[in-house]
């Protein structure tokens, strides 16, 4: 668990604060978005990346 909160906190910003906001304050879409002025769209294409990033790094480090 610690790890996956590690790789959370490597990913870059853009990706990091939708997925924090999402996940952690539990935050639809849609509140992200507002939260951050983007689109609903472009948080989650976000969150989608960073989600195929974190599965990329834990693959990688054998975590998965």
């Amino acid at each position: 668990l610690i790890l996956a909160f590690r790789a959370v906190e490597n990913l870059p910003k853009r990706y990091r604060d939708p997925v924090l906001l999402h996940y952690s304050k539990d935050l639809d879409f849609a509140a992200v978005a507002q939260a951050l002025d983007l689109s609903t769209d472009v948080v989650k294409l976000r969150v989608w990346r960073a989600r195929r990033m974190l599965a990329a790094t834990m693959k990688r480090k054998r975590i998965l």
